[in-house]
């Protein structure tokens, strides 16, 4: 974006620009009006401080790392508002699906989610920027703020723990089916 622009046609191009990657990304995380909620206030944040906002490709990368703690605040909102309800209500109701969950089906893609929600939030998210968001390796050391060997280091690190999850999961479904079988597969 050029600096001759004005601040209103600065913000206009950066919206424009990002705005139905940043809805995709928050989509993925959260329902839909947490996603809406959490929209408007990362180009909320954007409109704030505009003046710190990158030129070029670089806006993009900003404009992640706003939408990663605008996010992780949305859901950390979410746990406390369940939890207290949980507390008033004293009855505790099984969680509601999530975004990811509710677009994911089949049973090998909800296999991934279930050993990806057993990685630690960090490796979670790593993940994402890698395979949902199709990030590069420097621009997902540009959104978390660190080099680029971390990030190979913890992608590494977070592939080698999401497979181990797989594996355990695939592990607990053949012990499943053989208990199965010698029950005498549920039949009478």
């Amino acid at each position: 974006m050029s600096p001759q622009l004005g601040h209103d046609e600065r913000f206009r191009l950066l919206y424009e620009s990002h705005l139905d990657a940043l809805r995709v990304y928050c989509l993925r995380r959260l329902d839909r009006d947490e996603a809406e909620d959490a929209l408007a206030e990362i180009f909320a944040v954007a409109w704030r401080r505009l003046e710190k906002v990158p030129p070029g490709s670089e806006a993009r990368l900003w404009l992640y790392g706003v939408a990663r703690n605008v996010v992780r605040n949305s859901m950390r909102s979410t746990r406390r508002r369940a939890r207290l309800a949980n507390r008033v209500s004293g009855i505790s109701d099984p969680p509601r699906p999530g975004p990811a969950e509710t677009t994911m089906t089949r049973s090998e893609h909800a296999d991934v989610l279930v050993a990806l929600s057993k990685l630690r939030p960090g490796d979670q998210e790593l993940l994402r920027l890698h395979a949902w968001e199709d990030l590069s390796r420097t621009e997902i050391a540009r959104v978390f703020d660190i080099s680029i060997a971390a990030v190979d280091m913890r992608l590494h690190r977070a592939i080698a723990r999401m497979s181990v999850a797989l594996d355990a999961l695939a592990g607990e479904a053949r012990s499943d089916s053989t208990r199965s079988a010698e029950d005498g597969g549920g039949q009478l």
